[in-house]
């Protein structure tokens, strides 16, 4: 099977404060990876998270910020761009048919989106976390783990390799309950210049479950392909 190209690897240039720097990134419709590593990012760049960034993409502009991105191998700065106009991710699909690349990242199984209409899913983690219990949105899970979203600073001191103990709610409200995870990548996007409102992702490897939580859950994977199949 041929892999899905989903990048493509172009220069960019980022324009702030009247300076100019140029990158080579992989590229996608929504944004760029591989921007910078901790140590090679520019102080200019680093002190302006939460700031729109002006972005050119072979001549075209594009608003954008930087994403600060833990992960097991360490820290680093990827670009997402702030509503890309149609023409403009056109554009980039374009060099993506004609010279584009895979993804660098090999997934076993396929990522199932909670935004699917009519299709059952789990909708939020309740983490029980240093005393506190908080409530995460699930953007998209899979048998092995799950993507989630947090807007707030409450677990800022989080890191890579941290082990979670949470329960998952679904859409129809049912509960799985006594769950454990680990965490594998966060990102975290600064949505204003001082860095009071961050929008963080985490990225959580499922560990075993007990009997009853394991059945519930494979039930819902089952049931949301079941759907899928039947809306195709």
């Amino acid at each position: 099977m041929v892999a899905r190209k989903v990048f493509t690897s172009q220069k960019l240039k980022i324009l702030v404060d009247g300076k100019e720097f140029q990158i080579q990134a992989l590229v996608s419709a929504l944004g760029a990876k591989f921007v910078f590593e901790e140590q090679d990012i520019p102080t200019e760049l680093s002190s302006n998270l939460g700031k729109d960034l002006n972005i050119v993409y072979r001549d075209n502009h594009v608003k954008g910020r930087l994403v600060r991105e833990k992960t097991v191998t360490g820290l680093m700065y990827n670009l997402k761009f702030n509503a890309p106009s149609k023409s403009f991710m056109s554009m980039v699909e374009a060099d993506i048919l004609d010279s584009g690349l895979p993804s660098p990242w090999r997934r076993a199984l396929p990522r199932l989106s909670t935004a699917v209409k009519n299709l059952p899913a789990p909708s939020l983690v309740v983490l029980y976390h240093n005393g506190s219990t908080l409530f995460l949105t699930v953007r998209n899970f899979t048998l092995g783990g799950m993507l989630c979203e947090y807007l707030g600073k409450d677990l800022s001191t989080l890191n890579v390799g941290v082990k979670l103990n949470f329960d998952i709610v679904t859409n129809s409200g049912d509960k799985i309950s006594e769950l454990s995870g680990i965490v594998c990548h966060i990102s975290e996007e600064s949505l204003d210049e001082s860095g009071g409102s961050v929008l963080c992702h985490y990225g959580i490897r499922l560990l075993s479950m007990n009997l009853l939580s394991e059945t519930k859950y494979k039930f819902l994977i089952r049931e949301y392909c079941m759907g899928v199949e039947t809306k195709d």
